[in-house]
């Protein structure tokens, strides 16, 4: 892709984060995929925006789930401070939520790979941080 349209695409979610999360948030993983998210009804088939997010206001972290074709959060979980996963299968992550395990599902381990790969990130930054 061209640089400019890198730029473009960036710009635009820039803008669908803001306004669906608010300024106050920072959007630290984002993965376009078939989710499943927590055993929610989420149409098979339809692509969502999987998003880890860092909400400054609340002091916490959230899987949110975007989909982006209308616009709106379609489902959020408060994440615990010492956020922990794991994996117990090839396409499936699990976080330890406030209320229990939060499941987030992939479309293949690829997807997931490169989603863990950037939430590892964050864990380290955390683990710095205490």
């Amino acid at each position: 892709r061209r640089k400019r349209e890198s730029s473009e695409d960036c710009d635009i979610l820039t803008d669908l984060f803001a306004s669906v999360f608010g300024s106050h948030c920072s959007v630290l993983v984002v993965i376009h995929s078939q989710l499943q998210f927590d055993g929610s009804t989420l149409p098979p088939g339809h692509c969502y925006l999987g998003c880890v997010v860092k909400d400054n206001l609340q002091k916490a972290f959230f899987i949110r789930v975007i989909d982006p074709s209308t616009r709106e959060m379609v489902g959020e979980k408060k994440l615990t401070k010492h956020f922990e996963y794991d994996m117990p299968s090839d396409i499936v992550m699990t976080f330890l939520s406030e209320h229990g395990i939060t499941c987030l599902g992939f479309r293949d381990l690829e997807e997931r790979n490169i989603f863990v790969l950037h939430v590892d990130r964050i864990v380290q930054m955390q683990q710095g941080r205490s």
